[in-house]
């Protein structure tokens, strides 16, 4: 768990500043909340999430733009499901699979 302390007016709570990583059977994946979920519902969302996740690392960055398109469809579906998304490596770009409890809150 990160404890940050910050004093900027409106603040939205909870305030997540990690994603959730995990492995679904041998693959690495990047769990999203809800909220990431529904911020990815269009390929500008997509990449705006990625480039918090990636932290500008250009391979992260290249991998969710390739896969844009296909992240929000599956965020679009989650979204209106009550489910969330999750990404794992592809062997170009990243798949998107949703999912729900846990992390999907």
């Amino acid at each position: 768990m990160q404890f940050v302390e910050h004093q900027a007016a409106g603040i939205a709570y909870p305030v997540v500043a990690d994603p959730q990583f995990g492995w679904a059977g041998w693959f690495p994946v990047v769990k999203f909340n809800r909220a990431e979920t529904a911020a990815s519902t269009t390929a500008i969302g997509v990449l705006k999430v990625c480039g918090k996740i990636a932290r500008g690392l250009p391979v992260g960055l290249a991998a969710c733009g390739i896969s844009a398109v296909q992240i929000a469809i599956q965020a679009v579906i989650a979204n209106s499901r009550g489910e969330c998304i999750q990404l794992a490596p592809a062997p170009i770009g990243a798949m998107a699979f949703r999912y729900t409890g846990g992390y999907c809150r």
